[in-house]
Protein backbone atom coordinates (compact mmCIF):
# COMPACT_ATOMS: atom_id res chain seq x y z
CA UNK A 1 0.00 0.00 0.00
CA UNK A 2 1.28 3.71 -0.81
CA UNK A 3 2.72 5.80 1.81
CA UNK A 4 0.09 7.58 3.48
CA UNK A 5 0.20 10.61 6.32
CA UNK A 6 -1.31 9.55 10.09
CA UNK A 7 -4.83 10.34 10.37
CA UNK A 8 -6.56 11.00 13.92
CA UNK A 9 -8.13 8.63 15.10
CA UNK A 10 -10.72 7.39 18.40
CA UNK A 11 -11.20 3.85 18.89
CA UNK A 12 -14.67 2.37 18.06
CA UNK A 13 -15.42 1.94 21.91
CA UNK A 14 -14.43 5.42 22.69
CA UNK A 15 -17.27 6.83 20.16
CA UNK A 16 -19.73 4.17 21.11
CA UNK A 17 -20.07 6.70 24.20
CA UNK A 18 -21.49 9.51 21.52
CA UNK A 19 -23.00 6.67 19.79
CA UNK A 20 -25.48 6.24 22.72
CA UNK A 21 -25.83 9.70 23.49
CA UNK A 22 -27.28 10.25 20.23
CA UNK A 23 -28.83 7.21 19.09
CA UNK A 24 -32.52 8.56 19.54
CA UNK A 25 -31.56 11.16 16.20
CA UNK A 26 -30.49 8.01 13.99
CA UNK A 27 -32.12 8.10 10.96
CA UNK A 28 -32.33 4.84 8.70
CA UNK A 29 -28.83 4.12 7.05
CA UNK A 30 -26.85 5.54 9.69
CA UNK A 31 -26.98 9.20 9.41
CA UNK A 32 -27.84 10.99 12.68
CA UNK A 33 -29.33 14.52 12.15
CA UNK A 34 -28.17 16.85 15.14
CA UNK A 35 -30.53 19.16 16.82
CA UNK A 36 -29.55 20.84 19.53
CA UNK A 37 -29.56 18.62 22.01
CA UNK A 38 -27.45 16.61 19.53
CA UNK A 39 -24.77 18.95 19.33
CA UNK A 40 -24.65 20.38 23.08
CA UNK A 41 -23.88 16.09 23.31
CA UNK A 42 -21.23 16.19 20.26
CA UNK A 43 -19.68 19.42 21.91
CA UNK A 44 -19.67 17.36 25.35
CA UNK A 45 -18.18 14.10 24.22
CA UNK A 46 -15.77 16.28 22.06
CA UNK A 47 -14.58 17.96 25.88
CA UNK A 48 -14.53 14.50 27.85
CA UNK A 49 -12.65 12.30 24.71
CA UNK A 50 -10.76 14.45 22.49
CA UNK A 51 -7.53 13.36 24.84
CA UNK A 52 -8.29 9.81 23.84
CA UNK A 53 -7.72 10.73 20.40
CA UNK A 54 -4.49 9.71 18.51
CA UNK A 55 -2.68 9.73 15.45
CA UNK A 56 -2.32 6.74 13.52
CA UNK A 57 -0.26 5.19 10.12
CA UNK A 58 -3.62 4.60 7.93
CA UNK A 59 -1.93 1.69 5.90
CA UNK A 60 -2.83 0.30 9.66
CA UNK A 61 -5.96 1.40 10.44
CA UNK A 62 -7.92 1.54 6.93
CA UNK A 63 -8.23 -1.78 7.58
CA UNK A 64 -9.08 -2.18 10.87
CA UNK A 65 -12.75 -1.70 12.38
CA UNK A 66 -11.15 -1.08 15.89
CA UNK A 67 -10.90 2.46 14.81
CA UNK A 68 -12.79 5.08 13.60
CA UNK A 69 -11.16 7.86 11.84
CA UNK A 70 -12.68 11.32 11.73
CA UNK A 71 -13.13 12.90 8.81
CA UNK A 72 -14.69 16.45 8.63
CA UNK A 73 -17.32 16.40 5.48
CA UNK A 74 -18.70 20.07 4.53
CA UNK A 75 -21.33 20.65 1.99
CA UNK A 76 -21.37 23.56 -0.36
CA UNK A 77 -24.27 25.41 -0.94
CA UNK A 78 -25.04 28.47 -3.35
CA UNK A 79 -27.19 31.92 -1.99
CA UNK A 80 -30.06 29.76 -3.90
CA UNK A 81 -29.55 26.60 -2.21
CA UNK A 82 -27.75 24.56 -4.56
CA UNK A 83 -25.64 21.97 -3.56
CA UNK A 84 -22.13 21.73 -4.99
CA UNK A 85 -21.42 18.24 -5.99
CA UNK A 86 -18.46 16.42 -8.29
CA UNK A 87 -17.03 13.33 -9.34
CA UNK A 88 -13.57 11.77 -8.00
CA UNK A 89 -10.95 11.10 -10.18
CA UNK A 90 -10.08 8.02 -11.52
CA UNK A 91 -6.67 8.56 -9.48
CA UNK A 92 -8.16 9.54 -6.55
CA UNK A 93 -6.53 8.86 -2.76
CA UNK A 94 -9.13 6.94 -1.66
CA UNK A 95 -9.22 4.34 -4.47
CA UNK A 96 -12.38 3.02 -3.19
CA UNK A 97 -14.19 6.07 -3.55
CA UNK A 98 -12.93 6.59 -7.20
CA UNK A 99 -14.95 8.24 -10.17
CA UNK A 100 -17.69 8.45 -7.80
CA UNK A 101 -20.51 11.51 -7.32
CA UNK A 102 -19.81 13.56 -3.95
CA UNK A 103 -21.26 16.27 -2.09
CA UNK A 104 -18.54 16.29 0.61
CA UNK A 105 -15.39 18.20 0.68
CA UNK A 106 -12.88 17.24 3.76
CA UNK A 107 -10.90 14.35 4.78
CA UNK A 108 -8.57 12.65 7.33
CA UNK A 109 -7.34 15.25 9.94
CA UNK A 110 -3.14 15.15 9.77
CA UNK A 111 -0.89 15.94 12.29
CA UNK A 112 -0.46 19.66 10.53
CA UNK A 113 -4.04 20.20 11.59
CA UNK A 114 -3.65 19.95 15.08
CA UNK A 115 -1.73 22.14 17.38
CA UNK A 116 -1.80 21.47 21.32
CA UNK A 117 -3.95 24.98 21.99
CA UNK A 118 -7.04 23.45 19.58
CA UNK A 119 -9.57 21.37 20.75
CA UNK A 120 -11.36 18.73 18.82
CA UNK A 121 -13.97 21.05 16.90
CA UNK A 122 -11.57 23.67 16.37
CA UNK A 123 -9.09 21.10 14.34
CA UNK A 124 -11.94 19.78 12.58
CA UNK A 125 -13.01 23.09 11.30
CA UNK A 126 -9.91 24.15 10.97
CA UNK A 127 -9.10 20.64 8.58
CA UNK A 128 -12.26 21.28 6.48
CA UNK A 129 -11.00 24.87 5.49
CA UNK A 130 -7.76 23.49 4.44
CA UNK A 131 -9.24 20.89 2.45
CA UNK A 132 -11.57 23.17 0.68
CA UNK A 133 -9.25 25.78 -0.38
CA UNK A 134 -7.06 23.05 -1.44
CA UNK A 135 -9.91 21.05 -3.74
CA UNK A 136 -11.89 24.05 -4.99
CA UNK A 137 -11.83 27.12 -6.63
CA UNK A 138 -14.86 29.47 -5.94
CA UNK A 139 -15.44 32.52 -8.35
CA UNK A 140 -17.84 35.34 -8.37
CA UNK A 141 -17.94 36.23 -12.04
CA UNK A 142 -20.31 39.31 -13.11
CA UNK A 143 -21.91 39.20 -16.51
CA UNK A 144 -19.35 42.01 -17.40
CA UNK A 145 -16.33 39.61 -16.99
CA UNK A 146 -15.44 41.25 -13.32
CA UNK A 147 -13.86 38.38 -11.22
CA UNK A 148 -13.64 38.14 -7.26
CA UNK A 149 -11.87 35.13 -5.82
CA UNK A 150 -14.39 33.32 -2.65
CA UNK A 151 -12.85 31.65 -0.25
CA UNK A 152 -15.57 30.02 2.47
CA UNK A 153 -13.95 30.44 6.11
CA UNK A 154 -15.11 28.13 8.36
CA UNK A 155 -15.93 29.46 12.21
CA UNK A 156 -14.30 27.00 14.53
CA UNK A 157 -17.26 28.05 16.53
CA UNK A 158 -19.24 26.58 13.67
CA UNK A 159 -21.26 23.00 14.58
CA UNK A 160 -21.74 19.98 12.61
CA UNK A 161 -25.71 19.39 11.12
CA UNK A 162 -24.99 15.24 11.25
CA UNK A 163 -22.48 12.66 11.90
CA UNK A 164 -22.59 9.94 9.74
CA UNK A 165 -21.89 6.14 10.52
CA UNK A 166 -22.51 3.58 7.77
CA UNK A 167 -20.76 0.01 8.67
CA UNK A 168 -21.99 -1.74 6.21
CA UNK A 169 -18.83 -0.66 3.48
CA UNK A 170 -14.69 -1.19 3.44
CA UNK A 171 -14.79 2.30 4.10
CA UNK A 172 -17.60 3.11 6.11
CA UNK A 173 -16.61 0.96 8.59
CA UNK A 174 -13.65 2.57 9.37
CA UNK A 175 -14.86 5.99 9.46
CA UNK A 176 -16.63 8.68 11.25
CA UNK A 177 -18.21 11.85 9.42
CA UNK A 178 -18.95 14.67 10.95
CA UNK A 179 -20.91 16.79 8.27
CA UNK A 180 -20.69 20.42 8.17
CA UNK A 181 -23.13 23.00 5.93
CA UNK A 182 -21.20 25.30 4.46
CA UNK A 183 -23.35 28.24 3.16
CA UNK A 184 -22.10 30.92 0.95
CA UNK A 185 -23.53 34.51 1.34
CA UNK A 186 -24.86 35.84 -1.89
CA UNK A 187 -22.35 38.00 -3.66
CA UNK A 188 -22.31 42.13 -3.47
CA UNK A 189 -22.99 41.98 -6.89
CA UNK A 190 -26.66 40.70 -6.22
CA UNK A 191 -27.69 38.81 -8.99
CA UNK A 192 -25.69 39.94 -11.39
CA UNK A 193 -23.39 37.67 -10.24
CA UNK A 194 -22.84 33.66 -11.24
CA UNK A 195 -21.11 31.50 -8.65
CA UNK A 196 -18.43 29.61 -11.02
CA UNK A 197 -17.11 26.23 -9.44
CA UNK A 198 -13.52 25.01 -10.44
CA UNK A 199 -11.82 22.34 -9.25
CA UNK A 200 -8.53 22.83 -7.16
CA UNK A 201 -6.76 19.31 -7.64
CA UNK A 202 -7.53 17.99 -10.72
CA UNK A 203 -6.27 14.66 -9.91
CA UNK A 204 -8.76 14.56 -7.15
CA UNK A 205 -11.68 16.48 -8.07
CA UNK A 206 -13.26 16.34 -11.47
CA UNK A 207 -16.50 18.80 -12.95
CA UNK A 208 -17.41 20.25 -9.93
CA UNK A 209 -20.93 21.54 -10.64
CA UNK A 210 -24.05 22.73 -8.61
CA UNK A 211 -26.96 20.86 -8.64
CA UNK A 212 -30.59 21.42 -6.77
CA UNK A 213 -31.04 18.63 -3.89
CA UNK A 214 -33.17 16.21 -6.65
CA UNK A 215 -30.89 16.65 -9.59
CA UNK A 216 -27.93 15.25 -6.84
CA UNK A 217 -29.92 12.03 -6.08
CA UNK A 218 -30.15 11.59 -10.26
CA UNK A 219 -26.25 11.14 -10.51
CA UNK A 220 -25.22 8.30 -11.24
CA UNK A 221 -22.54 6.09 -9.03
CA UNK A 222 -22.84 8.26 -5.41
CA UNK A 223 -20.34 7.61 -2.71
CA UNK A 224 -22.04 5.88 0.47
CA UNK A 225 -22.31 8.83 2.59
CA UNK A 226 -23.42 11.03 -0.51
CA UNK A 227 -26.30 8.53 -1.03
CA UNK A 228 -26.87 8.63 3.07
CA UNK A 229 -27.41 12.25 3.30
CA UNK A 230 -29.00 13.33 -0.36
CA UNK A 231 -31.90 10.83 1.15
CA UNK A 232 -32.09 12.77 4.00
CA UNK A 233 -31.42 16.60 2.19
CA UNK A 234 -33.92 17.86 4.57
CA UNK A 235 -31.36 18.84 6.93
CA UNK A 236 -29.75 21.23 4.43
CA UNK A 237 -32.34 23.88 5.60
Amino acid sequence: MAHKPQALAFKRSDVNFLLEGIQHLMLPGGVCVLDQEGKEEFAQWCDVHELLAWFGPRSHIEGDANFLQVIPYGVIRDPWSNILGYNRAAGAGEQRLAGRFSIGFGGHVEIKDWRPELTLPNALALTLEREIAEEVELTWCTYGGVMEMYRPEIAILDTPIAIVLDPTTDVGRCHLGVVYQIDIARSHWGDNANLVAESGEHDQIVAPRWLTPDEAMEEANPEDWTRLLLQHHFIFT
